[in-house]
């Protein structure tokens, strides 16, 4: 090994450290891991089918903080309508209080998970939805970088009659802009591009590829996902 690929080695491992960070699977043990391994920027995870406030997570963060002097994102939960009503409101609030206890930088959120038709904008669900995304909004303090982020079709979603709300550039600039008017601000809220949920978007991936959703967002993207992962026994 020369000297001169070492020292692009250490600039890349800085760029790393300036740039990139780290979305948990394990909230416990990935916050532990960025503070040995001086990661920046960590989003914790909330938005698990059995996720509950983890307050013994709250010295951990502390301790990371100190080291890194890093941002910090947390994901919120999921909103659906299901079977002619809402869900998820419970753990929705929770989440939003947990993000206001560790003192969030950011937050990552998911479109409501809808189907297309169940969505018309401007109608009752769209409404009904939107109220909980504009308190979100409202209880966080100003500085907090909100995004929404692009979901996509999962391979066991069925396509014949529609789609998910959400999986194209049209639905999560709408959603955006809707919720900034409803606060009165043009750019509270952005949109976080998941690039990997664009690129295994099934049929939509072809239509509209990473290109398409970096111009069609443009100045709206504030943060990105550079790609999804499932935890797996043997890890990922």
């Amino acid at each position: 090994i020369t000297e001169k690929p070492l020292k692009i080695c250490a600039e890349t491992l800085r760029d790393v450290q300036n740039y990139f960070g780290l979305s948990c699977v394990d909230n416990r043990k990935d916050v532990l891991y960025a503070t040995e391994h001086c990661v920046k920027y960590i989003e914790l995870r909330c938005n698990g089918k059995d996720w509950v406030p983890d307050l013994e997570l709250l010295p951990l963060l502390q301790e990371w903080r100190n080291k890194t002097n890093g941002y910090l994102s947390v994901h919120m939960p999921n909103l659906r309508f299901k079977d002619g009503k809402l869900t998820g409101a419970e753990q929705w609030c929770s989440a939003m209080e947990y993000a206001l206890l560790v003192q969030a930088d950011g937050l990552t959120i998911h479109p409501p998970r809808v189907k297309i038709s169940e969505m018309p904008k401007g109608g009752t669900v769209w409404q009904e939805m939107l109220q909980y995304y504009v308190m979100l909004v409202q209880k966080m303090p100003d500085k907090v970088q909100m995004g929404i982020e692009n979901v996509h079709v999962a391979a066991t979603d069925d396509l014949a009659e529609e789609r998910p709300f959400g999986v194209v550039p049209e639905d999560v600039c709408a959603w955006i802009d809707a919720t900034n008017e409803a606060v009165n601000h043009a750019n509270r809220v952005g949109h976080v591009l998941d690039v990997g949920h664009a690129r295994n978007n099934a049929i939509f991936a072809s239509k509209y590829p990473i290109g398409t959703w970096q111009q069609l967002m443009g100045k709206k993207t504030v943060a990105y996902h550079i790609h999804q992962v499932i935890s797996t026994p043997n890890g990922f």
